[in-house]
C-alpha cells in the first residue's frame, strides 16, 4: 500500500527532479527507424566500443547528467549501440565509423544529418544537438558569407563546425583569425590549437611560438600530448609523400631519419622529444626488434625516465614481439621501473608477464598478485592476470 502511494505522490512531482539522464532505446536497427518515424524525431546515435576509455567518460559523465537527459529524451529517439557486436558491425560499416566515440545524428528516416567525434562535456553535447535541432551551421554560414569576421563570431562558427565533425571548413574560417591571433585570449587559442594541425597550415608558426602561452591556458600535458599527435599525422603524411616521390613501397630508414628531422625542426619545443618518439613508434611496428629496444631504451631515459605509461607500454610491446631473453631483461627493468614510478594493475600486470616469460617464477607470482589485488581492490576482474597466476603456479622453481 504504501509503495503505491510513494509511486503516486511522485508522479505529480516535475520530472526533471528524478532525471537519469539519457533515456537509449533497446531494440533492432529497423526498430528504431521505425519508432524515430512514428514520434518523427531525429536519431542520435553513440557509436561506441568496449575497449574505449572516452565512450566509458561519456556513459559515466555526460549521457548520466539530468541536464542533458531533459534536452535529448525530449528531441531525439537515442540509441547506444557498441560498433564491434551483433548488429553494430554492420552499421559501423554502413557509417563508416572507425574512431570512437563516433555521435551520429540521422533524420527520422535515417539519412545522416550530421556526426561528431570525441569525449563530449555535457554543456558541449547539449550545444551540439541544439545545433542540428535548430540548423545552426546555416544560421553562421550566412553570416559569414555576409562579411562577419569578428573575433568572437569566427571562435563561435569554428567550434560548431569542429563539433559537427567539419574540420576542413572550421580551418578556412579561422584562417582568418591566423593574421591577428590573439594567444592570451583563450578561446582563441583552444579555437586554433584544433584548426592548425600540421606544418603546412597557415598560422602554425605562430602557434609553435605561443607554445608557453598555450600552456598557460591548459596546461603542459594536454598542450604537448596534442602536438604529439599533430606529430604522428603529421609523419605518416611526410612518409607518404617520400615513398610516391621515390615509388617505395615502405617507409625505409632514410624516409624515417628525414622526417624526424623534419618534426625536430617544425615542433618548436617540443620537436626533439617528438622526433624521437616517433622514430621509437615506428622501430616498435618494424621486424628489428633489438632496434627497437636501443631506440626505445635511448628515448625512456632521455624523456620518459619518470613516466610510469611510457615505460609499461614499451616493455608490453617487447613482451609481445619477442622471445630473447635479453630483450626481455631490458623491458623486465623498464616494467619494474614502472611500477616503481606509479604501482598499478597495469604494469604489475606486465611485469609479471615479462618475468613469467624469463622463468622467474616467484618474481612473476609477486608481480601478479600485486596486480590481482589492485584490481580486486577496485572491484576490478583480472581474469587474465588470474589465467597467467595459475601458468606461473605450474611452474618449476627458479
Amino acid at each position: 500500500m504504501n509503495h503505491k502511494i510513494i509511486i503516486c505522490l511522485f508522479a505529480l512531482l516535475p520530472v526533471s527532479l528524478f532525471a537519469q539522464g539519457i533515456e537509449f532505446f533497446h531494440g533492432s536497427y529497423d526498430e528504431l527507424l521505425t519508432k524515430a518515424k512514428q514520434e518523427n524525431k531525429p536519431i542520435f546515435i553513440d557509436c561506441y566500443t568496449t575497449w574505449c576509455g572516452p565512450c566509458k567518460m561519456m556513459a559515466a559523465q555526460t549521457f548520466t547528467d539530468p541536464t542533458v537527459g531533459t534536452y535529448y529524451n525530449a528531441n531525439f529517439i537515442n540509441a547506444k549501440i557498441d560498433m564491434e557486436k551483433g548488429e553494430g558491425t554492420t552499421i559501423a560499416a554502413k557509417f563508416n565509423i572507425t574512431a570512437y566515440p563516433t555521435l551520429v545524428y540521422l533524420d527520422p528516416n535515417g539519412k545522416e544529418v550530421s556526426r561528431s567525434m570525441g569525449f563530449k562535456k555535457s554543456e558541449e553535447l547539449i550545444n551540439l544537438g541544439k545545433s542540428i535541432k535548430g540548423n545552426k551551421e546555416k544560421e553562421y554560414a550566412d553570416k559569414y558569407n555576409k562579411g562577419n569576421r569578428e573575433t568572437g563570431f569566427l571562435c563561435e562558427y569554428a567550434e560548431l563546425l569542429l563539433n559537427l565533425g567539419n574540420q576542413a571548413e572550421a580551418k578556412k574560417v579561422t584562417a582568418d583569425l591566423v593574421k591577428n591571433a590573439d594567444y592570451t585570449n583563450k578561446k582563441v587559442s583552444e579555437i586554433m590549437l584544433s584548426t592548425t594541425t600540421s606544418p603546412y597550415d597557415a598560422g602554425w608558426e605562430q602557434m609553435v611560438k605561443n607554445i608557453p602561452q598555450l600552456e598557460k591556458h591548459f596546461g603542459e600535458k594536454p598542450v604537448k600530448e596534442t602536438f604529439s599527435y599533430y606529430a604522428a599525422m603529421y609523419g605518416k603524411k611526410e612518409c607518404k609523400k617520400i615513398q610516391t616521390s621515390t615509388n617505395e613501397q615502405d617507409c625505409g630508414e632514410a624516409c624515417l631519419t628525414s622526417t624526424a628531422k623534419n618534426i625536430k625542426g617544425n615542433f618548436g619545443k617540443y620537436g626533439k622529444e617528438l622526433a624521437a618518439n616517433y622514430l621509437v613508434k615506428n622501430y616498435e611496428q618494424g621486424k628489428d626488434t633489438d632496434k627497437y629496444v636501443k631506440t626505445a631504451n635511448r628515448y625512456l631515459r632521455k624523456y620518459a625516465k619518470n613516466n610510469w605509461e611510457a615505460n609499461n607500454e614499451h616493455a608490453w610491446a617487447v613482451y609481445e614481439k619477442t622471445d630473447d631473453k635479453k630483450l626481455l631483461k631490458k623491458a623486465a627493468k623498464w616494467a619494474s621501473k614502472s611500477v616503481d614510478i606509479n604501482s598499478n594493475y597495469f604494469n604489475n600486470d606486465t611485469a609479471a608477464a615479462l618475468q613469467y616469460k624469463l622463468g622467474n617464477k616467484e618474481k612473476a607470482k609477486g608481480f601478479a598478485e600485486k596486480a590481482i589485488n589492485i584490481a580486486k581492490s577496485k572491484g576490478e576482474k583480472a581474469d587474465e592476470t588470474e589465467a597467467l597466476l595459475k601458468k606461473i603456479n605450474e611452474m618449476s622453481s627458479k
